[in-house]
Formats: structure tokens, sequence, C-alpha cells
């Protein structure tokens, strides 16, 4: 995964706040006939970080970071940007992560990417014991029709830019 910059950010596309966000269109989920539909970073975000058996379809290509402001190479940022540093709430109270197996952070439904890019992923630093990744960790899950350009994570010993643990 190098520098993106064939395909510059367009215009009008929002750049992810940091903030996760229900999403509440589409389907109830509950099968891949009837997903539920994410439009915003924000909402993949809040799929990913609840883990669960639902199943998800992006309506839009989905911005974690300017992609013209990190050199994807070496995770620097370019001009004093500050990445939005993608997360996955998997400690414990006591600050500890969870073990990748937990069921609680398991991703375990569908994500069809619908054809469309999620672009900008930037984890650093991580942890020995993380699990990192777009989704951290699957147990069973489809992911299609899905892409990732200009990503650049760091972590532990379980992590790669799309599925950082899959049983």
């Amino acid at each position: 995964f190098g520098r993106h910059s064939v395909n510059a950010k367009p215009e009008n596309a929002a750049v992810w706040n940091g903030t996760l966000k229900e999403p509440t269109r589409g389907g109830d989920g509950s099968s891949e006939a009837t997903p539920i539909l994410i439009y915003t970073a924000e909402e993949l975000a809040w799929a990913v970080n609840n883990g669960g058996t639902k199943h998800y379809k992006l309506v839009a290509d989905i911005y974690l970071n300017d992609i013209d402001s990190i050199d994807f190479t070496t995770g620097t940022p370019i001009e004093g940007y500050t990445p939005n540093s993608w997360f996955f709430d998997n400690k414990t109270t006591d600050g500890y992560y969870k073990n990748a197996n937990d069921g609680n952070v398991v991703f375990k439904g569908s994500l069809n990417g619908n054809g469309h890019t999620v672009y900008g992923l930037y984890y650093t630093p991580g942890n020995a014991y993380s699990t990192v990744g777009l989704i951290p960790a699957t147990n069973g899950a489809k992911i299609t029709n899905l892409e990732l350009r200009s990503a650049f994570v760091c972590g532990g010993r379980w992590t790669a830019p799309l599925v950082g643990y899959a049983t």
C-alpha cells in the first residue's frame, strides 16, 4: 500500500471525524438480503467496533483520513496533518487488550463493500497483544466486494490491513 495520489479525494467527500454513529438505514441486518446500509466512516466505525452477527453493505466510498496528507509508505503525516488513527475499542476495563477470540468483540456477520473503497486506514503505534485491521477480529465473517487503498497499519501479532485475526 503506497501513497495514494492517482485518485485524489473528491471535494465533497467527508473524512472520518473519529467518532461512531449507529447506522439506521436499510434493512434489519438479519441476513445478507436485508443488510444495514453504511453511508459514512462513522457508521463503519460503529459496525466494526460493535462486532456481532449483523450484515452490512457500503453505499459510498469511505475516507478515514485525508489521503493526500499522509505518506502511506512510511506512515508519516505531511505538513503537520494529524491522522485519525483507526481504532477498535478492544480493551478491558483494566486497560489490557481483550483476546482476539473474545466473542464480545469479534465480527461474525458480513460486510459487502458493494464495489466501494475504504481509503486512508491508519493505525500506529500498535500493542503486542492488539488485533489491528479495518476489521480487527473475525470468526466466520464474510467480506466481499471491498477495496482498501492508502493504508498504513502497525501493530502486534494480529495485524493486517483488512482483518487482523480471522478464525
